[in-house]
């Protein structure tokens, strides 16, 4: 994963499959606010064991 800082863009390198075929690689780009969002809700699905919306818990 990498991030401009810049820009605010973070990019994360995804490999593709179908099934088991590797169809190949591309770049997930997110905004900085993106990534927080996608951040916040993996934390918040780790700690409490769902998702829960960003929008709800400010």
């Amino acid at each position: 994963m990498t991030s401009d800082s810049g820009t605010g863009e973070v990019r994360v390198p995804l490999s593709l499959f179908h099934l088991d075929q590797y169809e190949g690689d591309v770049e997930l780009v997110l905004s900085r606010a993106e990534a927080e969002e996608l951040r916040q809700g993996f934390l918040s699905f780790l700690t409490v064991g769902r998702p829960v919306s960003v929008a709800a818990a400010r």
